[in-house]
């Protein structure tokens, strides 16, 4: 039978502040931490609770988080020129999407082409199908031994 998983509430915190924000709890006599990153989800377990594991709980979280910060604010477009080659995700995606509709129809293209070409045969008539010799064939004389 499963155990219920709970939080302590005493030992409950919040750090930080939107969009960098995190959590400190202890669930079933761990401290666990818990924040967000890029929308996703992480958590990390530091160890058994006490005084000592909350405070480097905290201080942890409040190091993650602050990398966090520095992360984003290093990428963000800056002046216009960067603002300028920092294409929207929606051209990026429709570039994208007509780069493959491109593709295949070049695809479809050589299909077509491969299947409607048809093969060189030569034509055979009805009179070479009979064992005559026709126009281009030099008859054979059989063989003779002295």
């Amino acid at each position: 039978m499963a155990t219920k998983r709970r939080r302590d509430p005493r030992h409950s915190r919040t750090i930080g502040r939107k969009p960098f924000v995190g959590r400190r709890y202890v669930e079933n006599g761990k401290v666990r931490i818990e924040w967000s990153d890029h929308g996703r989800r992480r958590r990390r377990t530091i160890g058994k609770n006490s005084a000592e594991t909350r405070r480097q709980a905290d201080a942890d979280l409040e190091e993650i988080l602050a990398r966090m910060q520095n992360n984003e604010e290093h990428h963000e477009p800056g002046g216009q020129e960067e603002q300028e080659n920092v294409r929207p995700l929606s051209r990026t995606l429709r570039h994208y999407a007509v780069a493959a509709l491109d593709v295949a129809d070049r695809m479809a293209d050589w299909v077509r082409a491969s299947i409607g070409r048809m093969p060189e045969w030569e034509v055979v008539e009805e009179e070479d199908a009979a064992g005559e010799a026709g126009e281009d064939e030099i008859p054979t004389q059989p063989h003779q031994t002295p």
